[in-house]
């Protein structure tokens, strides 16, 4: 009786234990796989523990409660043999980024003074406006056409880098634009490469990254370049950043430490959990006050100004990254030199978000992985870095099947700041 007493409490604890797990973790409910394993690994058990001999209870229970957990694994296997597959494979080419899913990586694009137009006097005070487009004809003409809508007290010149569009994006701008320099690149080179392409081609004393899908004004412009003239010490500035429906959109963070790093990218987050909420909020900056200007960390790259001679300093963006984790990269950089970067509310610029992705999702995980990986590399060192690679590798492929692109809330500082449901966390402080 007791014996049995230990086999029941066993199996329903080990029953309950998946489960619960998947509720509580993922929150979008339980998994077809995850139902069948645990009814297979059940009756397994059942059979196996009638055949057991008759042990004292105390050993009994637990007896049957590793056949469970045994059963368990096995199937596990089974059901995430593509996911284990794909994770051995990664691991198995180096153990580093994942070259081997992504497209031919493009060639390194360094800044060069040597080969920039020169910033002599008569460029001072000037903003180059640098573009960086991927088939986002539409979005790419609106904010054009909001940068020329209302005159600045400025001179001001606009560069626009094409990867490579097949939606006659730079035909629309030679025709409906010609005051803007367009490069028309043969083969795509993603966002960092072309951001680079754009800044050595920039003349002016001013910098400003900006995305094709977003909507300037006149206001936001003149604010951002007279902080700048007022304040040398600011390497550079952002202002806010909205929704099209005028809600505030977050795209300042702070930087991670490395255990914080590993609370939000690893499954070491799911035995943490409060702390690993408490990194999450500490890096989004809840409790700030965005009606307020203050000195921010880093900056998404969507609106982002900085000097030219600071660009040129630090060597622009770093062109092992394709699309991710450039812009914190760099600002992390800047800060190295003893510069700030300031948010100005006053103003804002309206940015829709994801523009250029939706041409590229079949490849956005495999980046977004490989961008993560030259990052923590560089800011933790290869051991840890690497580490932090596999650690997250099995984790998003075990969450993989349970959410689409492997991506949960918990996703880390890193993840797109632009998704919606940002919103809701920086609404009411907005």
């Amino acid at each position: 009786e007791v014996g049995a007493a230990w086999s029941i409490a066993g199996m329903s604890l080990a029953s309950a234990l998946p489960i619960l797990w998947v509720l509580s973790d993922l929150e979008i409910g339980v998994r077809w796989e995850i139902i069948v394993q645990s009814i297979v690994s059940g009756i397994v058990t059942i059979i196996l523990g009638t055949m057991l001999p008759n042990w004292r209870a105390i050993i009994q229970g637990p007896a049957i409660l590793l056949i469970y957990l045994a059963t368990f694994a096995l199937t596990s296997l089974w059901f995430w043999r593509k996911a284990l597959y794909g994770t051995a494979k990664t691991l198995w080419q180096g153990l580093g980024p994942l070259k081997g899913y992504l497209p031919n990586l493009p060639e390194t694009y360094e800044l060069s003074r040597a080969t920039s137009p020169s910033a002599d006097t008569s460029r001072e005070g000037v903003l180059s406006i640098c573009i960086v487009n991927y088939n986002t004809v539409n979005y790419l003409r609106d904010c054009l056409q909001s940068i020329y809508k209302s005159p600045v007290s400025f001179p001001l010149e606009v560069i626009v880098v094409d990867n490579q569009s097949i939606d006659e994006s730079v035909e629309m701008v030679r025709r409906e634009f010609p005051q803007v320099r367009c490069i028309s690149n043969t083969k795509n080179l993603y966002y960092h490469v072309a951001n680079n392409q754009a800044i050595q081609l920039a003349t002016g004393e001013f910098i400003y990254i900006l995305n094709p899908d977003t909507v300037v004004n006149a206001e936001a412009l003149e604010a951002m370049v007279s902080f700048m003239k007022a304040h040398p010490r600011a390497a550079g500035t952002t202002c806010r950043m909205n929704y099209p429906d005028g809600v505030f959109q977050q795209h300042c963070f702070r930087f991670e430490t490395l255990w914080e790093a590993l609370l939000l990218e690893t499954p070491l987050g799911t035995l943490f959990r409060s702390s690993r909420q408490n990194a999450y909020d500490r890096l989004h900056y809840k409790g700030q006050d965005w009606s307020k200007s203050f000195e921010v960390e880093s900056v998404a790259g969507a609106c982002f100004m900085v000097r030219r001679s600071i660009l040129f300093d630090i060597g622009g963006f770093d062109c092992q990254m394709l699309l991710y984790a450039g812009d914190y990269e760099l600002c992390w950089r800047i800060l190295q030199t003893g510069s700030v970067i300031k948010y100005l509310p006053e103003v804002a610029i309206q940015h829709f978000g994801g523009g250029s992705l939706g041409h590229i999702q079949h490849l956005v995980l495999n980046i977004h992985q490989s961008d993560l990986d030259t990052y923590y590399i560089k800011r933790f060192g290869n051991s840890w870095g690497y580490g932090l690679g596999i650690l997250r590798r099995l984790r998003t492929s075990v969450l993989r099947w349970g959410v689409q692109w492997g991506m949960t809330r918990w996703e880390g500082v890193l993840r797109s700041p632009y998704r919606r449901d940002n919103a809701s966390t920086v609404k009411d402080a907005a």
